[in-house]
């Protein structure tokens, strides 16, 4: 199983967790041949003229297997974190790939349909930090009247990080080098 991380103290509402067993072993059988996959040009919408927001790779994973591994994951810190969402299911999983120049500027993921919509995100690491500049996750987690409303992350590989859907985030511009990683959205019924 995986563990919340101690080491560092984290503001609540984000936490990182350290992989260990079943989950990291899927992750790396289904990424190690990366170049099966199919890739395309990540959207914004069905937009690819967006590339002053959006500019990076994306492929799709549907594995139940690794579906089932992070869904057991997430629901923990679901409860740990006292969010108690109400969830229902794991997306299909984004790998993502940033290249040089490559970046992701502020968003949300509360993409919401009539019967569900997101609710908890999620980030898997898939490569160390020291192989790639910049490219840091920052999540704002503070007030507006607060000089810097957010915290940066760019942990080592195998490490996950777990925030609500609706707060906003970005990955910062890749400088050098290449950033992979996962990302996961779990969904439940709508608000209300």
């Amino acid at each position: 199983m995986v563990k919340p991380n101690t080491k560092e103290r984290m503001v609540i509402g984000q936490n990182r967790f350290d992989f260990n067993g079943t989950a990291w072993n899927v992750i790396t059988k289904l990424t190690e041949n990366s170049q099966d996959l199919e890739w395309n040009k990540a959207l914004i919408g069905d937009s690819f003229e967006k590339n002053e927001i959006r500019k990076s790779q994306v492929s799709w994973i549907s594995s139940s297997e690794l579906k089932k591994e992070l869904w057991e994951i997430i629901t923990s810190y679901n409860e740990i974190s006292k969010w108690n969402y109400d969830i229902r299911g794991v997306e299909d999983i984004q790998y993502t790939v940033y290249g040089e120049g490559d970046h992701y500027d502020w968003h949300n993921d509360c993409m919401s349909e009539e019967t569900s919509n997101r609710k908890i995100s999620a980030s898997i690491f898939l490569n160390d930090p020291d192989e790639y500049e910049g490219g840091e996750l920052d999540i704002e987690i503070r007030s507006p009247k607060d000089k810097v409303r957010y915290d940066s992350f760019k942990l080592p590989k195998a490490s996950i990080i777990v925030f609500p859907s609706n707060k906003f985030h970005r990955v910062r511009p890749i400088t050098s080098g290449v950033r992979k990683s996962l990302v996961v959205w779990v969904t439940g019924p709508s608000f209300r």
